[in-house]
């Protein structure tokens, strides 16, 4: 909203009329002097908080603001008294100047100055540098009025056909020469409303009448995106009861809402494809507002454990945090077509032999926010290990005897398999199902060695793939690749099983690192991390066998864990969890403390 601009009176020179202001004064202090034996008290008072008894030598230097040349044989007058004629280099120096005075300048050929002067100079020593415009230029004079103490105009701009004028501190201001005629007045402010207006400037001298200006407050932010900080195009920005022409967005997304009310409250909305719409309220302050929490965001959710040990779904940069019910979870996965979540929550064993709570399978429906227990039929199952996107589980059976049975079954703990006879002593970890559920895959420790197994679910063919001391299964990528590490004489390799083939790959020798996953989107990428001298997250590619740094943690933060969900990658430190995009990696950002 623009404000309109007072009227333009035309002068070429002010006029002094009446006595001069030191005359006057020193006829003031006669009379005082001839009543001092009436009213003493009074009279001393007065004296001292009236009659300056400051001075100054001053300097005065003169130039052609045409020209800029100096400006030698201008008179100069002080109180209507002259004081003398300027140099050849456009200097008058003047002793005993008081602080307060009218200065007047004539010159041939020169528009004549005339304003109030208040000196303020050091050590007994003042100066005025001026300029006079030559008589028949059209120039431009005014001042602002703030109404505030002290403010110095040094944010604002003013502009006289987009050429920028000096604004003084105290709010006086002037241009160069001028062509005669309408020109455009522009004042740009955060502290107070704009100003846009046409002037009509004459021959010689135009003063403004002052302008009395009017609080306002602005609204700046960014609009780049949240995760990935891209700049987003086609943002539908609005901000309630204000005209669109108010609103600039510039190509680097950064946004301005100019000549807002003071003291009133705003509703903010921001919205894109592909993105959550917000809306944000927002009570404004004279001069420059922002909203700390605006953020255009990607879609999308996650859900972790909370350090309540809740299920918690979040927005990617944490301002919609939702409790989903406070059953405590673990091992949580995004289905494929992110309307589901399932994690695993401990539940005690009743009809069955011990009382050691065990992990049941539950899943939270996003659309009906409801959570749902999956694990119905526990008869007979010992610890459970989920694979959400195969909809599968293994369990190996507590039991007494020398031996144990593996088991298949679906989440509810039905349509049971029996896969291998386990060995008491043996310890079976790293299961993994295959997407298209024809390949079970898991390693049976017994003592010192290690062997991994395939199980086909289609034949019930059980076959030995790999023996060594130690082995740990990763993770398993689209193409039914298993990933997995393997200790061999005090050396760990990573590598993996291609069912295609039938052959087990060496990805690397010597190996440091955790949480080794396949990309969802990229089966031929691997990520992990390491906290080794300090915490990097490092990807390899399978087809090339290269390893590579993503980015490293700063001071002492520590890589907890690793995942996906989504088209996104999170992970964890002690007490934080954070979102990353690997097209924009060492872009990171906070979605919430644990």
């Amino acid at each position: 909203m623009e404000t309109t601009l007072p009227t333009i009176t035309e002068t070429n020179k002010k006029e002094n009329s009446g006595m001069p202001k030191k005359l006057l004064r020193t006829m003031l202090v006669v009379f005082i002097l001839a009543v001092v034996a009436i009213i003493p008290g009074i009279i001393v008072n007065f004296l001292v908080n009236n009659i300056s008894l400051e001075s100054y030598n001053l300097e005065i230097k003169l130039i052609d603001i045409e020209g800029e040349k100096f400006l030698p044989n201008a008179e100069i007058y002080l109180d209507g008294l002259t004081k003398g004629v300027t140099d050849s280099n456009g200097i008058l120096i003047i002793n005993k100047v008081s602080s307060e005075f009218l200065l007047e300048i004539k010159a041939i050929g020169f528009a004549e100055l005339s304003q109030n002067v208040l000196l303020k100079g050091i050590g007994g020593k003042a100066f005025l540098n001026l300029g006079l415009y030559r008589v028949g230029d059209s120039f431009i004079t005014g001042s602002l009025i703030s109404g505030v103490p002290n403010y110095n105009f040094n944010t604002d701009k003013l502009f006289l056909n987009d050429v920028a004028l000096k604004i003084n501190s105290n709010g006086e201001f002037s241009s160069g020469k001028q062509e005669s005629g309408k020109l455009t007045f522009k004042f740009i402010s955060k502290f107070f409303k704009d100003i846009k207006t046409e002037v009509e400037l004459k021959s010689g001298a135009n003063k403004l009448e002052p302008i009395k200006l009017i609080p306002a407050g602005d609204l700046v932010g960014n609009l780049k995106s949240y995760v990935r900080e891209d700049v987003v195009p086609e943002i539908k920005f609005s901000v309630e009861n204000v005209l669109p022409s108010q609103i600039k967005i510039d190509d680097n997304s950064n946004f301005t809402v100019s000549d807002l009310e003071v003291d009133t409250k705003y509703k903010v909305r921001i919205e894109a494809s592909g993105y959550s719409a917000r809306e944000y309220f927002v009570t404004l302050k004279q001069g420059e507002n922002s909203i700390l929490e605006l953020k255009l965001v990607e879609e999308g959710t996650v859900f972790f454990n909370s350090a309540e040990s809740k299920l918690v779904t979040s927005s990617l940069d944490g301002f919609l945090v939702k409790d989903t019910g406070g059953i405590s979870p673990y091992n949580i996965s995004l289905s494929g077509d992110s309307k589901k979540v399932f994690f695993q929550s401990q539940y005690k064993r009743i009809n069955s032999l011990g009382t050691k709570p065990v992990g049941i399978i539950y899943f939270f429906d996003t659309e009906l926010e409801s959570i749902t227990q999956v694990t119905q039929n526990m008869s007979g199952l010992g610890d459970i290990f989920p694979s959400y996107n195969a909809g599968l589980l293994y369990s190996v059976p507590r039991e007494s005897s020398q031996t144990r049975t593996l088991l298949i079954a679906d989440l509810t703990g039905n349509n049971r398999v029996e896969v291998k006879q386990i060995d008491s002593k043996a310890i079976i970890s790293g299961g993994n199902f295959s997407i298209d559920k024809k390949y079970f895959y898991f390693a049976e420790k017994i003592n010192s060695s290690s062997t991994i197994y395939q199980y086909n679910l289609e034949t019930k063919e059980l076959l030995a793939l790999d023996t060594a001391q130690e082995h740990i299964l990763w993770d398993i990528n689209t193409e039914g690749k298993i990933l997995f590490s393997r200790q061999v004489n005090s050396i760990y390799q990573l590598a993996f099983f291609d069912p295609l083939s039938s052959q087990i790959v060496v990805v690397k020798d010597r190996i440091e690192g955790q949480n080794f996953l396949f990309m969802q989107n990229n089966p031929d990428i691997i990520l992990f991390f390491n906290n080794g001298v300090r915490a990097e997250l490092k990807k390899i590619d399978i087809t090339s066998f290269t390893e590579s740094e993503i980015f490293f943690l700063s001071g002492s933060d520590k890589f907890e864990t690793l995942f996906e969900q989504g088209s996104f990658w999170f992970y964890k430190t002690s007490n934080k969890l954070y979102v990353f995009d690997l097209n924009t990696p060492l872009i990171y950002k906070k979605v919430a403390d644990l």
